[in-house]
């Protein structure tokens, strides 16, 4: 019966076409009656650990057992690292058009490989690492941070740049 309806076709399109991004502005959220009062939503995902709990709810793990699984990183400095390295992975993904849970390994490399040309150091990238391990989704059992080709990205980028 719909799809003899005038809309019906566009309404196809538009639930089958790539999805569109908004732009990351401080104002792209904001509460309809007040403009100035941040929208809730704008909230849930302060820190960018959101992401992790959502990564792990796509690899079937319950809501109440990924709380458990990160509630040890509750008030620690690890907690505020990842955040500092989640929330440009977001950006970049969304820059680039990239799943933030499941890109190809090439796709997350580029991200370091972005890190890298910005001067960041190796352990800085060596957090990274350990952040995305935690987002992304294993491939054939091998988390991001244990995989080949990431583990002699970061040999590489150590012998260029040691830490001092």
């Amino acid at each position: 019966m719909w799809d003899t309806q005038p809309w019906y076709s566009q309404l196809l399109r538009m639930l089958t076409d790539v999805p569109g991004t908004l732009p990351q502005r401080s104002d792209t959220l904001q509460m309809p009656t007040r403009r100035r009062m941040t929208h809730p939503l704008k909230k849930n995902d302060i820190d960018g650990l959101q992401s992790i709990r959502r990564s792990l709810e796509t690899q079937g793990i319950s809501k109440r057992a990924s709380g458990i699984l990160q509630s040890w990183r509750q008030g620690t400095r690890e907690r505020e690292q990842y955040a500092s390295c989640i929330k440009p992975w977001i950006k970049y993904c969304h820059r680039k058009h990239v799943s933030c849970v499941d890109p190809s390994i090439s796709q997350a490399l580029d991200f370091l490989v972005e890190l890298y040309d910005q001067g960041v150091g190796y352990s800085a990238m060596n957090m990274a690492r350990s952040a995305l391990s935690c987002i992304l989704t294993s491939v054939n059992g091998i988390t991001f941070g244990a995989h080949p080709a990431v583990t002699r990205f970061l040999k590489g980028a150590f012998e260029s740049r040691p830490t001092v």
